[in-house]
């Protein structure tokens, strides 16, 4: 029995697709599926059930990942402290990070932690909220950036980096474009475009502004986008309007940004990282990275 092995049971848990599951792990599916096999072969029993187009855990296979997902954030504990014995600021660092915030604000922060800590070598995740907790849990990420709410919050260590306000983007030319600050009210009935399901940042934004949301399938006004790039460039030809956090504004000269009016609705960004991620000089040189690249004072 190897971690490798362990790896690969908890990849395929977490994908029921050996093909998906090899590229998790970066091995080829041949070679998942067979270290798979010889694990199953050495305990003595089936691991997992196999079906036409997906992989399912028995209910020991259930009970043997749960154990390997341990063993895993075990595993990490031990690789920390030896690596914590050479100095704290060394060693890998698994990095995840949602969507909204990473092409934005990572291209910033990862050249402020090179020179404050130039031996740490950055693995990078984008992910959905959910993916990265479950990476979390599985031993495969040891720190992630989110947006609160942080779902089985209590199972890891946290730190809240900063607030930043939601800005509404429309055409230039548009009726609101006139307005120095927006309301929530203003935004019902208009055409928004919104990023789609399973998105914090989505969820967000409807909670702000409820209004946003058509709840008819075919309505004309209700628009989803795959990223907020794609929103932007949506916006700029006219087709409607959105809203934005404020790491992702840039300039557009087809593009008019105004603020909310107040209580200007925000979200909060969170390093949070798994307890056994024992090095607290990494976890403040990620922070201060991030708090300094961004001019803010946290």
């Amino acid at each position: 029995m190897t971690l490798t092995e362990l790896r690969y049971i908890v990849a395929l848990e977490q994908t029921q697709h050996f093909g998906r599951a090899a590229e998790r792990v970066f091995v080829s599916q041949p070679t998942l599926s067979v270290g798979i096999k010889k694990l199953e072969a050495e305990l003595g029993v089936q691991i997992f059930e196999r079906l036409a187009h997906k992989a399912i855990p028995t209910q020991v296979g259930k009970q043997i990942i749960e154990a390997a997902k341990q063993t895993l954030m075990n595993a990490d504990t031990i690789r920390a402290i030896a690596e914590a014995t050479q100095g704290e600021l060394v060693g890998n660092v698994h990095l995840g990070a949602i969507y909204t915030v990473c092409p934005y604000l990572l291209p910033k922060m990862i050249p402020a932690l090179q020179q404050t800590a130039p031996e740490v070598k950055l693995f990078i995740k984008e992910a959905y909220t959910q993916q990265l907790i479950d990476d979390l849990k599985a031993g495969e990420l040891d720190v992630a950036l989110v947006s609160p709410p942080i779902p089985d919050a209590s199972l890891f260590e946290s730190l809240t980096l900063f607030s930043e306000p939601f800005y509404v983007l429309m055409p230039k030319g548009h009726a609101l474009a006139t307005k120095q600050a927006i309301t929530a009210e203003a935004l019902r009935g208009e055409r928004v475009f919104l990023l789609g399901g399973g998105n914090c940042f989505r969820d967000q934004v409807l909670e702000a502004c409820p209004g946003c949301e058509q709840p008819r399938l075919f309505d004309k006004n209700w628009v989803q986008g795959g990223s907020l790039e794609t929103i932007r460039m949506m916006v700029s030809s006219g087709l409607g309007i959105s809203v934005f956090p404020e790491m992702a504004l840039v300039p557009d000269e087809n593009i008019v940004v105004r603020p909310f009016a107040p209580p200007m609705p925000q979200r909060q960004i969170t390093l949070i990282w798994r307890k056994s991620f024992i090095q607290p000089q990494l976890i403040k040189a990620i922070a201060t990275s991030v708090v300094r690249c961004l001019g803010r004072s946290g």
